[in-house]
């Protein structure tokens, strides 16, 4: 149904009759997961258009996994519950951001344990109504269930690496939002002291929460309109507060990972204007030696999508800045205004998300964090790998089997 609904016909009994399975490398060594087990992927060998080479999809698509248990019987899972094994076996970092309200659901939980070994909040630290505090003179308090909730579930799962977004969003926004009004209308000085109050607490509340895990801190995202700084903490504080702020995240957890997040626009198909703004402000933390990371969010629109070699050329001009660290944090495609056919946008879909994976992996991206993966909780619903019903989209496959691909060589 999936590669149906991106124009390639195949029926079920094609695949029934044609399963292959493989349990080696091309070099004949054993394929382990990520304890050192043996594991076997029935696959299909798809071929879109026989006349043609190198099309997304061509070649061998994960269907099942098999695994061994302790007593060493095999057990077979489809591919959409078990696909973790495979960037597990790669020591690759494939995930989405998930959401509380969800927790609830078993088909999300079930997607989500299955499928990915790294996750992301989404407003869970963010939104006013969680601060317990109307003033600056009370002691801080915040209430951290959404968030804890979210860590709880990544520990559940043997997830040991979560993106927290973010401990300080320097903008306003009319629908949702990161301070309450009080805090806006703070001086300058108390605007100051309660960041820093509010990176330390939180920092110190989330690494007793998830002991034993990684955490990855957006200490700072999204601070340009286009290429010029922006929002009512630079208007208060000027550029300054984006030191000051990952200076106070190195000293509240010395350990945790620190990053600077940003849009990529890809204007005209190219790094633009505000990219470089955003390679600049990295190049002048990674001088001062206050950041190890860059998060790229990657929000593609349908009509707007750069190039593979493109999508390369940012990679590397992160990482001329000297920063050691690079994640995709909230990959997505926007198909508002896209004119095609449900078959163009899924075979579009599909395609970009292998392109865009297959860059990842080869230029050894840190992470590849989607925007949510099924539509039924999501930013852009059409542009995930799951669908609104949970079913998985010719794009779900386009990236197991690019990470299979790599799983072979």
């Amino acid at each position: 149904n999936a590669m149906r609904s991106g124009g390639i016909e195949v029926s079920s009994e094609e695949v029934l009759n044609n399963l292959q399975f493989i349990s080696t490398k091309a070099d004949g060594t054993p394929l382990l997961d990520q304890d050192g087990r043996p594991f076997i992927v029935a696959t299909y060998n798809l071929d879109p258009n026989p006349n043609q080479t190198g099309e997304t999809l061509e070649g061998p698509i994960p269907l099942f996994i098999a695994t061994q248990n302790e007593n060493g019987e095999w057990g077979w899972r489809k591919i959409t519950e078990s696909l973790r094994i495979i960037p597990d076996a790669l020591n690759f970092n494939f995930g989405s951001q998930i959401v509380y309200y969800k927790l609830a659901d078993n088909k999300y939980i079930n997607i989500a344990t299955g499928n990915f070994n790294i996750f992301a909040s989404s407003g869970e630290i963010n939104e006013p109504s969680l601060w317990l505090i109307s003033n600056p003179n009370e002691r801080y308090n915040y209430s951290y269930s959404r968030i804890n909730s979210l860590l709880q579930f990544s520990q559940s799962t043997q997830v040991q690496i979560f993106h927290v977004k973010n401990l300080v969003e320097p903008r306003i926004y009319p629908d949702h939002g990161f301070w309450p009004d009080w805090v806006i209308q703070l001086s300058a000085n108390k605007l100051e002291e309660i960041i820093k109050q509010r990176i330390i607490h939180t920092m110190s509340h989330l690494n007793q929460q998830y002991v034993g895990g990684e955490l990855i801190y957006s200490v700072v995202s999204e601070a340009f309109d286009w290429n010029r700084f922006t929002g009512f903490v630079y208007d208060k504080l000027g550029r300054d507060y984006i030191s000051m702020a990952f200076r106070t995240a190195r000293e509240a957890d010395p350990n945790a990972i620190l990053i600077y997040e940003d849009v990529n626009v890809f204007h005209e198909g190219r790094i633009d204007d505000h990219d470089r703004a955003a390679i600049s402000l990295v190049a002048s933390l990674q001088q001062q030696g206050l950041i190890d990371g860059v998060g790229m969010e990657m929000h593609l629109g349908a009509n707007r999508i750069p190039s593979p070699e493109v999508f390369r050329q940012l990679i590397r001009a992160y990482r001329n800045t000297g920063i050691s660290r690079i994640y995709i944090t909230e990959f997505d495609i926007d198909f508002n205004g896209f004119k095609g056919t449900e078959r163009d946008k899924q075979a579009l879909k599909a395609q970009v998300y292998a392109e865009m994976l297959q860059v990842a992996l080869e230029e050894n991206v840190d992470a590849f964090i989607m925007f949510g993966f099924t539509g039924a909780a999501a930013w852009h619903p059409d542009g995930l790998i799951f669908d609104e019903t949970y079913h998985p989209t010719a794009a779900f496959y386009s990236v197991a089997s690019v990470m299979l691909s790599q799983v072979l060589k």
